[in-house]
């Protein structure tokens, strides 16, 4: 999420950025991020596959949002294409975006692959007492 929010303070400097606290006690303009849901399979082996699920939510302060809202979703859609975090680059899936009472929703999905590591078990050996002839 670090990464999302940093895309979002860099390219909106206008705008509040809170991932944390209620909406109510924000400042205007602002973006709020969250994460609505996630997922994960395993596939083969230790390896993963994680699909988390993103909501920006924007409000502005001004009267005339639609054109305003129309613009922030296409830069939406541009800045948030390709994430990256560290040396790592993710694709963003599922893009869609809403007007919906004054807020526009901004909504993707990222998908992670994972590999685990586990815990190697310890091999002790076994005294066994044969008796016989």
């Amino acid at each position: 999420m670090v990464a999302i929010k940093n895309i979002i303070k860099n390219n909106f400097q206008e705008s509040n950025v809170y991932s944390e606290g209620k909406e109510e006690s924000f400042n205007k303009p602002y973006f709020f991020i969250k994460i609505s849901n996630s997922s994960e399979a395993k596939e083969l082996n230790r390896r993963y596959k994680r699909n988390i699920a993103f909501e920006i939510s924007y409000v502005s302060d001004k009267d005339n949002i639609n054109e305003e809202y129309l613009n922030k979703a296409d830069e939406l859609y541009e800045l948030l294409e390709i994430v990256e975090k560290g040396e790592r680059k993710f694709r963003a899936l599922n893009m869609n975006h809403e007007v919906k009472d004054g807020v526009l929703y901004f909504k993707f999905q990222l998908e992670v692959s994972l590999i685990k590591n586990t815990e190697e078990n310890s091999m002790k050996q076994l005294e066994v007492d044969v008796l016989g002839k």
